[in-house]
Parts: C-alpha cells; sequence; structure tokens
C-alpha cells in the first residue's frame, strides 16, 4: 500500500505542477493534435485489416463437403467401389445420386461453378426434383502431412487406375451416347474436352503433372435401376469438366444452377433423346 501511495503521490505532484506551469499547458495540447493527426493513417489500417475477411468461401463450400483423404478413407472406398460397381455400399454410404466434384483451391473454374450448386441446391424442390440434393468433393490439393510433395488425391486415382482408365475410355467414344455428345458439335470446347479426358487417364500415372480441376462425374444408381439400357459406366452417367462451357444463355448463378439440374433430371441436352440424335 505504501509503494501505490507513493506511486499516487508522485503522478499527482506531476498534475500540480503541470497545472501551474502556464507553457506547458499548450505545448501539451500542440503535442496531443499532432499525435492525433500522425495516428489516423495507423487506425484507419487497423480498422480496414479487423474489417478485412481472407476466408476463402468457395473454397470453404467445397470443404463441406470433402471426402477423407486418408488411405483406405472415405474417397478411395468410394473408388473402389465404384471401380467393382458395388452399388450396395454406394447407395448406402455416399447417397444413390451425387455429383462428385474434384476441385483445388488456387482453380478460377472451380470458384466459378460453385454458384450453380449452391443455386441447385436452393431451388431443389421448387424445380420439382424429389431426390435430396447431394454434393460430395475431393479436393486435389491435399498433400500428405508427413510429405508435402505427395497429392493424396493423385495417390487414391493411381491405386485404382483401372476405374478411371474405363471410364475415361468410355466416355472418350464418338460412337456411344453420353457426355461426350454435348461436346462433339461444340468445335471450340470439343479438343479442351478430349484433352481433359486424356489427363484424366494420364492422372493415374507416375509422369502425370496433376489432376484436371474442375471435374464433375454424375453418379446415378436410380437412372440404372429406372432404365438398364441407359449408357453408364460403373453409375457414371456423366463426366463434365467447367461445366459453365455447356450454358447456351448468359452465364450466371441460374443458368448455372439450371445446367446442373438438367444434368440430375436428364433434361434438355441430357435428354437421352437429345444425346441420340446428335
Amino acid at each position: 500500500m505504501k509503494i501505490l501511495r507513493a506511486i499516487g503521490a508522485f503522478f499527482a505532484k506531476i498534475g500540480r505542477w503541470i497545472a501551474n506551469t502556464a507553457w506547458i499547458q499548450p505545448l501539451l495540447i500542440v503535442g496531443g493534435i499532432f499525435a492525433v493527426i500522425f495516428s489516423i493513417p495507423y487506425i484507419k489500417t487497423a480498422i480496414e485489416n479487423a474489417q478485412i475477411d481472407n476466408t476463402d468461401h468457395d473454397y470453404a463450400f467445397y470443404k463441406a463437403f470433402a471426402l477423407d483423404l486418408e488411405k483406405d478413407g472415405e474417397a478411395e472406398k468410394l473408388m473402389q467401389y465404384l471401380a467393382e460397381e458395388n452399388y450396395e455400399e454406394i447407395d448406402k454410404n455416399y447417397g444413390k445420386k451425387f455429383f462428385l466434384a474434384f476441385v483445388k483451391a488456387d482453380c478460377a473454374s472451380c470458384k466459378e461453378c460453385v454458384s450453380g450448386y449452391k443455386n441447385l441446391s436452393s431451388n431443389f424442390s421448387t424445380w420439382g426434383l424429389d431426390e435430396e440434393f447431394e454434393l460430395h468433393t475431393i479436393l486435389v490439393d491435399e498433400t500428405d502431412p508427413n510429405d508435402d510433395k505427395v497429392y493424396l488425391a493423385k495417390e487414391i486415382m493411381k491405386r485404382n487406375a483401372q476405374f478411371f482408365n474405363d471410364v475415361t475410355a468410355a466416355y472418350g467414344e464418338e460412337s456411344i451416347s453420353g457426355t461426350y455428345a454435348l461436346y462433339k458439335n461444340k468445335e471450340s470446347i470439343k479438343d479442351t474436352y478430349t484433352s481433359n479426358l486424356k489427363k484424366l487417364s494420364d492422372s493415374v500415372t507416375e509422369t502425370s503433372d496433376g489432376i484436371t480441376t474442375p471435374m464433375i462425374f454424375m453418379y446415378d444408381h436410380t437412372k440404372i435401376e429406372n432404365d438398364p439400357s441407359y449408357f453408364h459406366v460403373s453409375g457414371i452417367t456423366a463426366i463434365m469438366f467447367d461445366y459453365t462451357a455447356l450454358i447456351s444463355d448468359t452465364v450466371n448463378d441460374v443458368t448455372k444452377g439450371q445446367l446442373l439440374r438438367d444434368c440430375w433430371s436428364y433434361g434438355n441436352i441430357f435428354d437421352p433423346t437429345y444425346l441420340d440424335n446428335k
């Protein structure tokens, strides 16, 4: 207590000296004004930094639907079930119908596709879709915690190379009804689609430099059950890359959602009749 009283007395003495010394008061006022002026830029920067949201919301959206990439985890089991056409396990653990999107953080096209998924999800009942919206994602830029040069998704794809080779070969044939038919009459993007399919096949080799993103598979066991003649490979009824390239109207959140709706419900350009006539 004596120490606190001594400190208080010291500051009280300084206060009385300032109060009784006429020339020090304007000096303190002027000094305070300049201190405030010089502090304004720093205060402004601090406020702006506090308001900036550095969250990558698009990638956060994909992460919310991400499958575990650990060995023998969710993603690998799904690949194995697809290769085996084990629909029972897929239906039980992942759903009878879903989009499977391969994405990464620094992919501009991946970001462009997010609003389409959101629009589809929010309009499911409005658009008369009876099933529940399902999306699974694989984050291809995730690396092994013990080795940042090992990309987990690529390792999974290499271990399940046969599935990717089969589905690539099937959707690369001009003679079949499938996603390729949507692209083959669009010369501007046909070559890109073909090139991306080749990259998909190459991605399961040691020499590949990565995985093309976005890459979107449509899995639908209900279609196979109701229409066994419908073309499919392991339940995959469509393969898309940047799906916005298929939109013939203005590209916006609504038309993105509608394109995905058509893929989901086999409407418009995804109608098997439309494909067969192309």
